[in-house]
């Protein structure tokens, strides 16, 4: 019994003391976010609000209508989103490398760094190879310092769905909600109603004929 009490009282420590760090870092985060917007302005909207950020691109590959689409090979699975997350992870780290190993410190992101052979990330291996965009609207930027507490986000894509509900919250940003969140559930509905159109009037036939 009494080495039964003892193991329940460790796992209830280790988890306030978990739930202790995740409030810590939460803390930690926003007033780290205050301060890079004091010091550079308002979070931009692509950060915000961005065209086609990673929740909007997982709904639409996942709704129903696309699922049946791609099911019968007339689209593919794309989360172009998230790809792009990736590549902005991979030039984070890149950056990062480079300022622990430099005196003079890359801040803020000059997109040509990330295809000119002569660019510090990629002269000096830091980028192994050019960052290709997934699709033409990406397009790579920074916010605030690199070096501090900086990071790399899309002009169409966005960033990572952590950050960006960070970035919002901070700055009390409401998101948009879109009109028809399911449009799949719509489609759905139309095709519905015009089956059922189509045994109504087949009925109305049938009936017809057996009355003449």
């Amino acid at each position: 019994m009494r080495n039964r009490m003892l193991m329940l009282s460790q796992v209830v420590f280790f988890i306030l003391i978990f739930c202790l760090e995740l409030t810590v870092a939460g803390v930690y985060a926003s007033g780290s976010w205050d301060e890079t917007i004091k010091k550079y302005g308002p979070v931009p909207k692509e950060i915000l609000e961005p065209p086609l950020g990673e929740e909007e691109d997982s709904r639409q590959n996942d709704s129903v209508v696309n699922q049946i689409l791609q099911k019968v090979g007339l689209t593919h699975r794309t989360h172009m989103a998230h790809y792009c997350i990736s590549n902005q992870d991979w030039v984070m780290h890149a950056i990062n490398c480079y300022n622990s190993e430099n005196s003079v410190l890359y801040k803020e992101l000059n997109p040509s760094d990330l295809v000119d052979p002569e660019s510090p990330l990629l002269k000096g291996k830091y980028l192994k190879s050019k960052i290709v965009n997934v699709d033409d609207n990406c397009v790579l930027r920074s916010y605030g310092d690199l070096s501090e507490y900086g990071i790399i986000y899309c002009e169409y894509h966005g960033i990572k769905t952590e950050y960006q509900n960070e970035l919002r919250a901070v700055s009390g940003y409401i998101p948009k909600v879109g009109i028809q969140r399911h449009p799949e559930l719509l489609v759905i509905c139309l095709l519905m109603l015009g089956l059922g159109s189509l045994l109504l009037v087949y009925k109305v036939v049938s009936f017809l004929r057996k009355a003449s």
